[in-house]
């Protein structure tokens, strides 16, 4: 019998981010619900983080949100829709800095 093809796992990816100008970061995520909607994508947690106890690098961090994808290939094709790259000019504008976390 033939091995069965590994299936897809999903990645969580943890994000940081030292938000800078609110209102138009809200604008972004606001545009990215409907794209999450459509690739699949689930934002499981989001916090505003106003103390940090323990950090590995000295980059301010005011946000914080994990982002569930089913798998790497469904996180490609997210970030390369269109729309996706209309969003993200709104989020280059509106964060300081940002990091990116990701989780096997």
């Amino acid at each position: 019998m033939p091995a069965a093809a590994p299936a897809s796992r999903a990645l969580d990816v943890t994000y940081l981010l030292n938000v800078s100008n609110e209102a138009l970061y809200e604008e972004y995520r606001a545009d990215i619900v409907p794209l999450c909607e459509r690739h699949g994508v689930l934002i499981r947690h989001d916090f505003s983080v106003s103390k940090i106890h323990s950090a590995e690098t000295s980059q301010s961090t005011n946000r914080v949100f994990l982002a569930t994808f089913k798998s790497a290939e469904s996180m490609k094709k997210f970030f390369s829709d269109p729309d996706y790259q209309i969003a993200k000019k709104k989020l280059e504008k509106s964060v300081a800095s940002f990091q990116v976390v990701n989780h096997p």
